[in-house]
């Protein structure tokens, strides 16, 4: 819905001062804020969850007379990594149907790193982390920017995936859980019978 309005936008079919039109962005930017707080938690939740399943691999090590250090070392990158490789999988699955170059981004991120970190090879592990760090930074990052600096329309291929901003404050947190229980909650309401108009009546 956002790309189509400001497609119609660009072609001048529709003015940013139309009539509800700030409104249904204000309400757009309400309902996606706790997205950004979902993802980090997911992909912190996957971190500590692979810690725990290696982590007993260098007891393992350390009864048997070999060091762990290694080991420890695999527990605190290797558990990211293949977090974050499985993070970009599941973000190409949800952003497929929508928005399918920026999903594809996301899958090539996922694949090679799933290819190239059990290799244990340094140099390609690093040379992993420079291609997808810089180059997920110039396709979601830069090349948006620099069509949206110079009012130039964009690509069909060229495509971002929104702000995605995380605050450490409190409140910022109580208020996009409180978002994400509404939003729950009148996604179950849309689809129980007459529940829709329950809380129409209710209102």
């Amino acid at each position: 819905d956002q790309d189509f309005r400001k497609k119609m936008r660009d072609l001048k079919y529709m003015m940013p001062a139309s009539r509800g039109i700030a409104e249904l962005e204000r309400q757009e930017s309400k309902m996606m804020r706790p997205r950004a707080y979902l993802t980090v938690g997911g992909l912190l939740a996957m971190y500590i969850g692979l810690s725990c399943v290696i982590y007993p691999l260098c007891d393992v090590l350390d009864v048997v007379g070999l060091p762990a250090a290694p080991c420890l070392i695999l527990v605190i990158f290797g558990s990211f990594f293949i977090a974050f490789c499985v993070a970009t999988f599941w973000m190409f699955v949800c952003w497929s149907c929508t928005r399918p170059w920026a999903a594809l981004v996301f899958l090539i991120i996922s694949l090679s790193g799933s290819v190239l970190l059990p290799t244990g090879n340094l140099i390609l592990v690093i040379l992993w982390m420079v291609v997808a760090f810089f180059g997920g930074s110039w396709y979601f990052k830069y090349l948006p920017d620099t069509y949206d600096i110079s009012n130039e329309e964009r690509p069909y291929w060229v495509q971002d995936v929104g702000h995605i901003t995380v605050s450490c404050a409190p409140e910022d947190w109580e208020d996009a859980n409180a978002t994400a229980w509404s939003n729950l909650v009148d996604d179950v309401q849309k689809v129980i019978p007459g529940g829709g108009a329950q809380d129409a009546k209710d209102k």
